[in-house]
């Protein structure tokens, strides 16, 4: 029969690796979602700047 002692070790030790293994999942999903808005905000930048820059060339054009 095992000891209390050792069972309760034994939980303890796969309970710890069962959050590790959760906290790598969550990790992974949220390095994805910030690889995705980090595309989308870089695609908007070049949107705003290439707009700034027409802007900026039809003023200068003017001058």
């Amino acid at each position: 029969m095992l000891s209390l002692h050792r069972l309760a070790g034994d939980i303890f030790e796969r309970g710890r690796s069962f959050f590790q293994f959760k906290i790598k999942i969550c990790a992974v999903f949220v390095f994805k979602n910030v690889e995705a808005a980090f595309k989308t905000t870089s695609t908007e930048r070049w949107k705003t700047a290439r707009v700034f820059a027409r802007v900026v060339t039809r003023t200068e054009s003017t001058a």
